[in-house]
Formats: structure tokens, sequence, C-alpha cells
């Protein structure tokens, strides 16, 4: 058994929402991942080209509305833990 608690899980990764191209960066400017976490950043990186096949999908199909609108008022912030139900 590892000596790092929870080093073989997969569960609450929240970089599984991140795309290719971000996750990429964040490889390059911390340009190490501890072997115990290898398959951990295996698993990001099959998530973020799937996150970017949807994220271009997105663009393609409601980009154009999204820059279109405009804001009449300012916008609202709901600042919540992840576990709160926010």
């Amino acid at each position: 058994m590892s000596g790092v608690k929870h080093a073989e899980t997969f569960t609450y990764q929240f970089l599984t929402g991140i795309t290719t191209r971000d996750w990429s960066r964040m490889l390059r400017e911390n340009r190490n991942v501890d072997p115990i976490y290898w398959h951990r950043a295996a698993f990001i990186s099959l998530m973020s080209v799937i996150n970017s096949c949807y994220k271009l999908r997105e663009d393609r199909n409601h980009g154009a509305a999204i820059a279109a609108t405009e804001l009449t008022e300012p916008p609202i912030f709901i600042l919540g833990h992840w576990r709160s139900g926010t």
C-alpha cells in the first residue's frame, strides 16, 4: 500500500473539467508530476481532450450568442463550498 493517502484514487478530481490547452500549460509551468500520480495525470489528460471537444462544439453552437449578449447590470457572484449545495 502506498504511503500517500488516496494516491490511487480518482475521486474528486476538480481538474477533470480542464481543457487540453490549459492542462498543457499547467504541466509545462509545473514541469513535474510525481510518479505516484501519473495515473491521475493520464486520466486528466484523457478528460482534457474530451472537454476540449465539447468546448469546441459549445463555442460553435453558442459562441456568437454569448459574445453578442450585453450585460445591463453588474454580474452577481455566489461563493460557496463545493459540498454545501450552493
